[in-house]
C-alpha cells in the first residue's frame, strides 16, 4: 500500500506455479487505483500483517477474482467469513479442469 501498510489477502494461499502471474495481475489491476479493505474477525497474521479482503472502488472483489482465475488457492485451514465461498469456487475450478 502507498501508506506503507503491509496487507495480506485473507483466505488465499500462494500457488507456487502461478506466483509470478499473480503478482503481475496485482500490479496491472491495482496500481494507481483506489482500493478498500474489509476486515474479518482475525485482523492480523502471525507476522503482524493486516489480513483483509481487498476491493476496487467499483466493488471488484480481488481475493475472489484471484481464486476464480486460478492464480491462488483458497486457504483450507484458516477461519474466515468467506471460507465456504472461496472453497466452493476453488473446487468448482478443479472440476472444470478435470472435466467433471
Amino acid at each position: 500500500m502507498d501508506s506503507g501498510l503491509r496487507v495480506r489477502l485473507l483466505g488465499l494461499r500462494t500457488n507456487p506455479e502461478k506466483y509470478e502471474k499473480a503478482l503481475e495481475y496485482m500490479r496491472e489491476t491495482l496500481e494507481g487505483k483506489e482500493v478498500f479493505l474489509r476486515l474479518d474477525v482475525c485482523k492480523y497474521d502471525e507476522e503482524g500483517n493486516l489480513l483483509a479482503y481487498l476491493y476496487l472502488k467499483n466493488r471488484t472483489f480481488i481475493n475472489l477474482h484471484m481464486i476464480k482465475l486460478g492464480l491462488v488457492f483458497a486457504d483450507e485451514e484458516g477461519d474466515y467469513a468467506m471460507r465456504s465461498k472461496f472453497l466452493e469456487i476453488m473446487r468448482g475450478q478443479k472440476c472444470l479442469k478435470s472435466g467433471f
